[in-house]
């Protein structure tokens, strides 16, 4: 009896996602996708709201996901599309997003530590040229 409890809860906690992805949401990831590889592309999100922002770099295309909703809209300045999204497609979306935010926030901090490194460098010489003389 315990071995097929622990089966049951084996299957429900490891259970893949079959959910079959529609065409509208194919487009919707193959755009997410290429908007978010693309590093002058804007990209926010918004905590208490749950919702992340995509805008393209020439601020035609907007790409808003709303994940309390499970719902995306993609507009530009001749249409508009809401699309209720599969959790497999939020997921694959939003992975792409956070992967890409993550990745500009260590180019950001890299920056600013090579600043101080530098600026670090310059005061410990400073202080032993004025300690030599």
């Amino acid at each position: 009896m315990l071995k097929k409890i622990k089966l049951q809860l084996y299957k429900v906690f490891n259970r893949q996602d079959t959910t079959q992805i529609s065409k509208e949401e194919r487009s919707l990831m193959i755009i997410a996708s290429q908007l978010v590889n693309n590093k002058k592309t804007d990209l926010l999100m918004t905590p208490r709201m749950d919702k992340f922002y995509i805008t393209s770099d020439d601020k035609s295309l907007f790409v808003v996901i709303d994940t309390e909703l499970c719902d995306a809209c993609v507009v530009n300045h001749v249409f508009g599309y809401h699309i209720k999204i599969s959790q497999r497609a939020m997921n694959f979306i939003l992975d792409k997003f956070i992967d890409e935010v993550e990745s500009r926030r260590n180019a950001m901090e890299n920056e600013f530590r090579s600043n101080i490194q530098y600026s670090l460098n310059s005061v410990a010489e400073r202080l032993i040229n004025n300690k030599k003389q």
